[in-house]
């Protein structure tokens, strides 16, 4: 039995993705032209704004959270986690920022964080396997198959970081 395409559109739900990206742990706005640009709190306020208008919001930070502020540099992504986790982001993932403190230090972050962080092509060298969950299910669950936020590193071994050599970035 062969369905209509009114059978399927009946059953679609509209999906609303926010994103915030490249933040480096700066988070104050700034002053252009007379109005105020940028800033978590103008970020926040917009994220909030849309979640009351809309049912189905995904807010996903899409990596580089950390390394760039002299806050963020002091406290080693700490004080961003925590303003992060005011900001509550369904789901964040790994750029090349968040292994500058670390290997060790970012497990520690992902601890401190109120949400999922999930990743595409952050491998251990050692044994291949990937780093953090690729999935994430509007639930909340995380598994293991195909990313959901896939990387855009071009060749299998582009970026092998210094501050983590124990780990690299794959083609996922």
């Amino acid at each position: 039995m062969r369905r209509n395409r009114g059978e399927y559109m009946k059953n679609l739900k509209k999906l609303t993705i926010l994103h915030s990206n490249d933040m480096h742990g700066d988070f104050l706005a700034e002053q252009i032209d007379e109005r105020l640009v940028g800033g978590v709190s103008l970020l926040s306020g917009y994220v909030n704004k849309v979640r009351r208008e809309e049912k189905n919001v995904i807010y996903a930070i899409a990596g580089d959270m950390f390394r760039g502020s002299v806050i963020d540099s002091e406290y080693k992504g700490t004080s961003t986690i925590g303003i992060m986790n005011l900001m509550g982001p369904d789901v964040a993932t790994i750029g090349n920022h968040e292994v500058d403190y670390g290997l060790a230090h970012l497990l520690f972050l992902e601890k401190c964080a109120d949400f999922p962080i999930i990743n595409a092509n952050l491998h251990i060298k050692s044994n291949g396997r990937r780093m953090f969950h690729a999935i994430l299910d509007r639930s909340g669950k995380t598994s293991h198959n195909t990313p959901v936020f896939p990387g855009s590193v071009p060749d299998r071994f582009s970026f092998l970081p210094p501050s983590a050599p124990e780990v690299c970035f794959f083609q996922p």
